[in-house]
């Protein structure tokens, strides 16, 4: 039986997530007035005894994460609770600690060291709080896998829909176990990305198909054919009930995800590389030194594994070999685990077939959905012709193509290519020139604002990608 309450959906994640917050709270205080000779400052400055500070001070701390809204969801949050605003609250917290007893007591060595003790203890509680968001997100998909709970899409448009966003949305729907319940737009679409998507009705049919059908979620695609229309339909959608989504059809319509500079008082869109600043860079480059040298460990140790299976399943090399484009077009050594048969390309450059590549081998198969071959890649990353996150590399003879095709695309070429990009955790592997040339946009995108943050944004969401792939996502 399917369960589809909006009771469930709605107010499960922030209960789940108020009562492990709670008790996160209360266990790390327990044990570090237990463990600890000497009290903590949180347990100082207040003037009671140890065991009812291990109760208020969790109560307090669920309390104001809840005032800053941090357990308000919605029938659509799909058990996504937020962990920005308990940061907030920690920041919060920490800091009026910190002038509390800068301003009543003098400096010491005491209040270093106590303070300091603090901070781990509220960073060890960060992360806690953390990882419980990401297993009541994990827990949601299961129920999604299962068909216990359905989150129900329509997508529309007032014609036919030319965008990379609209595959990015199908991929996205695919991958969380959504149900696309059909599209609204013309009913004479041709549309191949839209095959055998059940029909419902006009675009301005919109409203009245949500209220018959109880959808969840609307993607809007190519709605500013008719502003005025489209208005109008977004008053007539309870927003509450349901989420809505408006989706950019061009590059110069991207609100907030391209930089955009004035000349002249004509506003224009830069599509130049931004440089990060000098310790960013020193930064990013130290942080996949480290993190490549474990990956090379993980992949040595998996390297027996794969190799008897890949040398089982046909003659050929372990590891694959091709040349790429890195930064500035220079080419290096890409580095795979081999999975396909050899002589693959013996007629030349093809590109792997997205419904039955029959040259790829049965291991093949395995390590390609799971993108275990790219694990040689750390490497490639180890010896600086490749970073963590950067624009997929691509081949000279597909780069000449996307250079006709896209004439921005040279603008890619100046940064360093990456293991992962916003592009492939976006819209996914390219089997086509066309599709590659959609997927560039994500790459403007990520070149026109490179920073730490969105490189450590596009890491998370590349893990949580692959562990939904992996083991929440049926095919």
């Amino acid at each position: 039986m399917i369960i589809s309450t909006k009771i469930i959906k709605r107010r499960l994640p922030s209960i789940l997530a108020l009562i492990c917050d709670f008790t996160a709270a209360f266990v790390i205080l327990w044990l570090s007035s237990t463990l600890s000779t000497t009290s903590s400052i949180v347990l100082q400055i207040l003037p009671i005894g140890i065991i009812p500070a291990t109760l208020i001070v969790p109560l307090s701390l669920v309390i104001v994460f809840a005032f800053l809204g941090s357990y308000q969801s919605t029938a659509t949050s799909l058990g996504h609770v937020s962990l920005k605003r308990p940061t907030m609250g920690l920041t919060l917290i920490y800091l009026s600690l910190l002038f509390y007893y800068s301003y009543n007591n003098e400096i010491n060595n005491t209040i270093y060291i106590d303070f300091s003790k603090l901070l781990v203890l509220m960073v060890i509680y960060f992360l806690i709080i953390g990882f419980i968001r990401f297993i009541i997100h994990l827990f949601y998909t299961i129920l999604l896998k299962k068909g216990w709970i359905t989150h129900k899409i329509v997508i529309a448009f007032q014609s036919e829909p030319e965008t990379p966003y609209l595959k990015e949305f199908l991929r996205y729907i695919n991958l969380n176990n959504l149900t696309l319940t059909g599209y609204c737009g013309p009913a004479n679409d041709t549309n191949d990305t839209l095959f055998n998507t059940p029909f419902l009705g006009s675009f301005a049919d919109i409203p009245q198909v949500i209220k018959q059908t109880g959808i969840d979620e609307v993607i809007f695609l190519d709605h500013s054919k008719n502003p005025r229309q489209t208005e109008k339909i977004l008053t007539e959608i309870e927003s509450k009930q349901t989420l809505v989504r408006m989706v950019p059809g061009t590059l110069e319509t991207i609100s907030g995800q391209v930089a955009l500079k004035n000349l002249a008082d004509i506003p224009v869109v830069s599509i130049t590389p931004s440089p990060i600043p000098l310790w960013q860079a020193i930064v990013k480059r130290l942080f996949d030194i480290i993190v490549a040298l474990p990956g090379l460990f993980i992949t040595l140790l998996l390297l027996p594994v794969f190799g008897y299976y890949i040398k089982k399943s046909s003659r050929g090399p372990l590891l694959f070999k091709q040349e790429r484009l890195g930064k500035n077009g220079k080419p290096f050594t890409l580095l795979k685990f081999r999975t396909m048969y050899e002589d693959a390309e013996a007629e030349g450059p093809q590109l792997v077939d997205k419904d039955n590549d029959l040259r790829i081998t049965p291991i093949g198969r395995f390590l390609r959905r799971n993108h275990l071959d790219e694990l040689p890649q750390f490497w490639n990353i180890l010896m600086g012709d490749m970073s963590l996150v950067g624009p997929r590399p691509e081949r000279e003879f597909y780069a000449r193509q996307l250079e006709k095709e896209v004439p921005y695309y040279r603008f890619v070429k100046k940064v360093k290519p990456g293991l992962t990009s916003l592009g492939m955790v976006k819209y996914g592997y390219a089997h086509n020139i066309k599709e590659m040339t959609e997927r560039l946009v994500f790459d403007i995108i990520y070149i026109n604002k490179p920073s730490l943050i969105l490189d450590f944004q596009i890491i998370i969401y590349t893990l949580i990608y692959l562990l939904k792939k992996m083991f929440f996502r049926e095919d």
